[in-house]
């Protein structure tokens, strides 16, 4: 499996981890330190030996004292290889992205040749070239970049695009996308991030409603979830408070309307 020399870090995600907030300082360092050591190896893994993670993570004798009961709750073991499933994943989405940047490429040169354009790529026929450092779920000033993998939203996903939209609706009859008669078009668009949701983050249909449902009923998160790529963001937040007791609760008359709260 190819590597890359970097993977994305989400700090929202990392803060809200519900594991690296029970760590030690020090069970936080190691982990960060076991992931960049899991990243350089060409399977994407760490080997399932307690004197080696030990050293790895610089843990030492506090690995045999807890350390290792802590930080391998954050692996999965196969064969004599520890894995995180998340940064397997990331490492997964990004040879995707290079396959796919390849044969567009070639895709490319083939139908400039076909037409008979010469050149290596410049002026407004030619095609771009897309390096490492871009990303599947990151942002780009280039529509050809952010354009080269294309996420088709399963049906699971426009249904739960459909439930946010209507609770929005809803909360705020004045939302400025939702309220012009394009609802279906901002709840395909919305089914994207939502997608990701599911296939990227592994995230469960089920659970996903209900932080949907908890966060349009919340009146702190109802002006601040007001999309589907918001709802991405926050979601591992989303679903701490619910699982916590957050208020979960509508806004009184006396509150001021959600549509007219700034959001950020």
């Amino acid at each position: 499996m190819s590597k890359s020399p970097a993977f994305q870090f989400y700090p929202s995600d990392w803060l809200s981890s519900s594991k690296v907030n029970l760590m030690t300082p020090a069970e936080e360092g190691a982990y960060i330190r076991l992931l960049a050591y899991e990243w350089q190896e060409d399977d994407c893994g760490l080997p399932d030996d307690d004197k080696a993670l030990s050293q790895l993570s610089r843990l030492g004798e506090e690995w045999f004292n807890g350390g290792s009961r802590v930080l391998r709750a954050c692996f999965k073991a196969k064969g004599n290889r520890l894995y995180n499933e998340r940064l397997l994943a990331e490492r997964e989405k990004q040879s995707a992205w290079r396959e796919k940047s390849r044969l567009g490429g070639i895709h490319s040169a083939e139908s400039r040749k076909n037409k008979g354009i010469e050149g290596k790529g410049e002026g407004k026929g030619g095609s771009q070239m897309v390096g490492d450092c871009l990303q599947p779920n990151g942002n780009s000033s280039s529509s050809s970049s952010s354009s080269s993998i294309k996420i088709e939203a399963s049906t699971a996903a426009l249904r739960l695009s459909g439930i946010l939209g209507d609770m929005i609706l809803k909360n705020n009859p004045e939302h400025r996308e939702l309220s012009n008669g394009k609802r279906d078009v901002v709840v395909k668009r919305w089914a994207v991030d939502i997608e990701r949701l599911l296939g990227i983050d592994k995230k469960n249909p089920e659970e996903i409603e209900k932080v949907i449902r908890f966060a349009q009923a919340d009146k702190f998160w109802i002006p601040n979830i007001m999309s589907g790529k918001k709802l991405r963001e926050k979601y591992e937040t989303l679903k701490m408070q619910m699982f916590s007791g957050g208020t979960g609760k509508s806004p009184s008359p006396g509150d001021v309307p959600a549509y007219k709260r700034r959001s950020v």
